[in-house]
């Protein structure tokens, strides 16, 4: 006689999906989102020089800080950040201006 219950599996797991339509990556820890960006922004021979900081948040946030000299490089990097599965959120509190690369190297 059948039995009603099915046995327990052994060794199986949850499969955890990628949602491509959010832009989240619940396997990427925090940690693996800023090194990815940073090496994003290090390939990028027009960022070099420049003081960008990167923080990541465990729900796909990231948030830019430093300086940059003109808005065209602060978009280069906006887009290199974008470029990184697990980016949701792009929050830029990116300093532009000659002016303000100068008040942070004194």
């Amino acid at each position: 006689m059948p039995s009603e219950t099915a046995p327990a599996s052994i060794g199986a797991h949850r499969d955890v999906l990628w949602n491509a339509a959010a832009g989240l990556d619940p396997g990427r820890a925090t940690s693996e989102i800023e090194a990815a960006i940073g090496r994003a922004l290090r390939r990028n021979t027009r960022l070099r020089g420049h003081h960008i900081t990167v923080t990541a948040g465990a729900d796909g946030l990231v948030t830019l800080s430093g300086t940059v000299p003109t808005q065209a490089l602060r978009q280069e990097v906006e887009l290199s950040c974008w470029t990184v599965p697990g980016v949701w959120t792009l929050h830029d509190d990116l300093a532009v201006g000659r002016s303000a690369v100068a008040r942070n190297t004194s």
